[in-house]
């Protein structure tokens, strides 16, 4: 468990450090949402970006918090939320930019590079979302 928590720990200040522009830039607010995965969300009022940490694999999404607040209204027989779309940043640019000459990613299990490859991406190529634009969702099933 020990072991678990120093993880966590670097991976919360991997992403406040590396992310610390884009913060700033977009006024986005950090919070630890972690349960059985660490877990973390920097957002504003126009975008969700989540961090999931599992097996090895840092994995960040966007959501459209418009989208979230209206499906977390509706409830399933079971009382559960309905749930609600994710998109996965670098399934995103492979969708959206398929001939791209800038290369994205990261083969390393560090979590360091695997933080700065997603930073990189967002930074580059979808400033946008972080100022609420979805309007290319209907394009990337």
């Amino acid at each position: 468990m020990y072991q678990f928590e120093l993880m966590r720990e670097e991976l919360k200040e991997l992403i406040l450090t590396n992310y610390s522009v884009l913060i700033k830039e977009y006024d986005l607010t950090f919070r630890d949402i972690s349960s059985v995965f660490p877990q973390y969300l920097l957002y504003n009022d126009k975008c969700i970006v989540r961090f999931t940490y599992d097996m090895g694999s840092v994995e960040v999404s966007f959501i459209d918090p418009l989208v979230k607040h209206k499906a977390d209204l509706i409830k399933n027989p079971g009382g559960f939320p309905s749930g609600y779309p994710v998109y996965p940043v670098f399934h995103t640019h492979k969708c959206l930019f398929p001939n791209d000459q800038l290369k994205f990613g990261s083969n390393s299990w560090e979590l360091e590079q695997q933080v700065k490859s997603s930073r990189d991406l967002i930074a580059c190529r979808f400033t946008n979302v972080l100022k609420g634009d979805f309007t290319w969702t209907n394009q990337c099933p």
